[in-house]
């Protein structure tokens, strides 16, 4: 199975920074314009991704007209971006400044310290990825240019003023370069060693650079900052693989999640959803949770293992008396297609999963426990239905969010999104199972459909009433659709084939399985 932008890039990420991902929330999302590290006990690291629109293409102030033209040019400054922050994150250490910053001001201090954390970035890239240091420093040299030669459009410069001014401007390059070598000849740069240095760069701001290059990471940025036209980079043969495989996920995704949501747009034509939107990400929530748990999931997974519908190994397919003429016609046409076995166990049929979970402020007291729930649903659902069937996972409040579409695999890209899930805004369940209800209606390979819902029952700030949420239920139950329940209160009950009360994770998906076991049994 190919590779998600995500899990692409979070392998590279890690293969630099070379630390757990419990350690790390790291994020890609088209949201925001440029990359973003916030440091703390967890370090939040966000890269941004390319973003189409009306037949453009953007990333990080770079606006690309033509994507077959010029992908090579955005997926390299991607991967410039991915390196540069995975550096910093590996051997910068931003809290060595907190006494020195004392009493000064912000803004300014930032500027002397990412000039000095930037330079020891590169130096660090320069001699463990040179490929990538050289795709960079074209860049920056790209930009250099780009702005001095729009710099000489600027009509309030005359040809001498604009020479004095390149002049100044390339003195400063040049001593930026003697001091950034004296910086990195200093043994282990301690504060102490360079606080002169420090002082001077603060009192003088003018002798930094005045170009923000794209890949930097930048914590506040206050505008948005024009790019370069299709810029073009040139290629470089060591990075052309992976630029490949980025440019080929990224084309997939785009498509399908298009695609998603043009499907779940029409859906929720007639909902009170204010958005549908794919969920956000954060994988490094999803691990942290996964691995708290990681005892209780292991003895789900045996547990599903055993389950006596489920049966792993040999197929179905193979189990029952041998059909002799079919045998004989398998053998002498070496038609491996010819089923030779008549099946005298009963056969477990392909089913089709959808799972609502309310992620509105009602559920915020124990939304992190139902994170958990939700967590092991999925290795669940993942584990039943691996043998044709399909599942889903939607989140809501008063918005629809996609987790996982029933026709996405479980990667890491799903698993960052149920991470990435937080409790807020109101509660519109009666809309959440009427949408749930459609999904399942569009896809008609099983006959065998369940319905899932995670709530409190609380129609939080939304104007629900009990009887709404009710009909959408009883709706969903005429469609021969069996509603499975989790949390759900008493007076709600009454549609469900069977509900599970939230006490605990571990007791709550045992009692999940057993319920689920006896429907699948009793129905058979």
């Amino acid at each position: 199975m190919k590779k998600t932008l995500f899990e692409h890039s979070k392998e590279i990420f890690d293969r630099i920074v070379g630390i757990s991902s419990e350690e790390i929330d790291f994020n890609v999302t088209n949201q925001i314009e440029y990359a973003k590290i916030e440091y703390g006990k967890i370090i939040k690291v966000t890269i941004p991704s390319p973003l189409a629109f009306r037949e453009k293409y953007f990333l990080e102030g770079n606006v690309f007209s033509d994507y077959d033209e010029y992908n090579n040019s955005i997926w390299s400054l991607y991967l410039s971006t991915i390196y540069h922050v995975a550096a910093h994150v590996k051997i910068s250490n931003y809290s060595n400044y907190e006494s020195w910053m004392k009493d000064k001001n912000f803004e300014k201090c930032w500027n002397v310290i990412n000039f000095i954390e930037d330079a020891k970035v590169e130096n660090f890239l320069e001699k463990n990825h040179h490929e990538i240091w050289q795709n960079m420093q074209m860049i920056k040299m790209l930009y250099d240019t780009y702005y001095e030669n729009e710099l000489s459009k600027n009509i309030k410069y005359s040809r001498e003023a604009f020479s004095k001014y390149t002049g100044i401007e390339n003195s400063k390059k040049i001593w930026r370069e003697k001091a950034v070598k004296t910086l990195l000849k200093m043994p282990d740069h301690s504060i102490k060693q360079i606080t002169p240095f420090l002082d001077f760069l603060y009192r003088h701001q003018q002798l930094l650079s005045k170009n923000n290059y794209p890949f930097c990471d930048r914590p506040k940025y206050k505008k948005y900052q024009k790019g370069i036209p299709d810029m073009v980079i040139p290629p470089k043969e060591e990075l052309q693989s992976i630029i490949n495989d980025l440019n080929e996920s990224w084309i997939k995704e785009a498509f399908l999640e298009i695609q998603q949501l043009e499907r779940y747009q029409k859906f929720g034509q007639n909902s009170n959803f204010d958005e549908i939107e794919i969920s956000t990400e954060n994988f490094g929530e999803f691990m942290r949770i996964s691995n708290s748990n990681a005892s209780d999931l292991r003895r789900l997974r045996n547990t599903l293992r055993t389950i006596s519908f489920y049966v792993d190994s040999p197929a179905y397919e193979e189990l029952g008396l041998i059909d002799m003429p079919a045998a004989v016609q398998r053998v002498s046409s070496q038609a491996e297609e010819i089923e030779i076995f008549e099946q005298d166990i009963p056969r477990k049929e392909s089913e089709n999963w959808v799972v609502v979970f309310d992620n509105s402020s009602s559920m915020k007291l124990r939304f992190e426990e139902m994170k958990k729930f939700i967590i092991c649903l999925g290795e669940t659902a993942e584990a039943i239905n691996r043998d044709g069937g399909k599942w889903g996972l939607y989140s809501f409040n008063n918005k629809f969010l996609i987790v996982k579409d029933y026709k996405e695999s479980y990667n890491q890209k799903v698993k960052a999104r149920i991470g990435g899930l937080k409790s807020s805004g109101l509660s519109l369940i009666s809309d959440a199972v009427d949408m749930g209800t459609k999904i399942l209606q569009h896809d008609n390979r099983s006959a065998n459909k369940y319905l899932i819902v995670v709530s409190d029952g609380k129609s939080l700030g939304s104007d629900q009433t009990e009887q709404e949420v009710m009909r959408s239920l009883l709706r969903a139950k005429k469609q021969k659709i069996h509603l499975i329940g989790v949390g759900v209160p008493h007076n709600l009950k009454k549609p469900f084939a069977f509900t599970v009360d939230y006490t605990e994770t571990k007791k709550s998906v045992k009692k999940f399985i057993d319920s689920y076991s006896a429907l699948v049994q009793s129905s058979n």
